[in-house]
């Protein structure tokens, strides 16, 4: 009996495109302007006012939002989500700070320890945007008073009060767009066989896991 051959081996997959090296000078300069922009304990001064907006900005406005607003019908439609949630949970917002301050504190620390890997990979982003001319502007604005201000604030800007309060605002617009959203979501996958369903020893590992009360 004559020997099968052996399937051919799939061709490699084409190896992606290699960076060109960054300029030294270049990337000494963007070093320069990052280490304005990005000083030690940036990243965690922003979390800990995104966070503390967060938790702000859900419970003034997500949560005074009715049920109607969010596209719920019947009994539940006239109820804030304030009042559906603490129906479930009497100490849903005692529950919702107690875990805000908890991840703020964590996440703060993850992103401490991350900082300085951001600062690397934004200078090499700097570095590439940039030419030598525009990053030795940017650093001599940077070394003004003006600039130096403004540098240091301005990863902060974006978790600064005023932001968060239109973001605020914005909040209750975007939910109720959520069950047209969905809608549009169901057409454009209407073509597309439905998701497979969990088997039941999944569920049984999955009821497992979970901590017992």
């Amino acid at each position: 009996v004559p020997a099968m051959a052996e399937p051919a081996a799939a061709p490699p997959a084409p190896a992606a495109p290699a960076k060109a090296a960054i300029d030294p000078e270049r990337l000494a300069l963007a070093k320069q302007a990052v280490a304005a922009i990005l000083p030690p304990g940036t990243m965690q001064r922003v979390m800990k006012d995104s966070m503390g907006g967060m938790e702000e900005m859900m419970l003034k406005g997500m949560f005074d939002m009715k049920g109607s607003d969010l596209g719920v019908d019947g009994e539940g439609k006239d109820k804030t989500l304030r009042e559906a949630m603490a129906q479930k949970d009497p100490h849903f917002e005692e529950r919702m700070k107690i875990t805000n301050r908890v991840m703020t504190e964590e996440m703060s620390a993850i992103f401490t320890k991350l900082e300085p890997r951001m600062a690397e990979g934004l200078a090499r982003a700097y570095a590439r945007r940039f030419s030598v001319a525009e990053l030795t502007e940017i650093n001599r604005f940077f070394g003004s008073p003006a600039g130096t201000s403004f540098a240091r604030q301005s990863f902060e800007l974006m978790s600064d009060p005023e932001m968060m309060t239109e973001m605020m605002a914005f909040m209750p617009e975007m939910m109720k767009s959520m069950p047209a959203i969905g809608e549009k979501l169901k057409k454009a996958t209407a073509h597309l066989p439905p998701p497979p369903k969990k088997d039941e020893s999944s569920e049984e590992a999955e009821a497992e896991a979970e901590p017992v009360a």
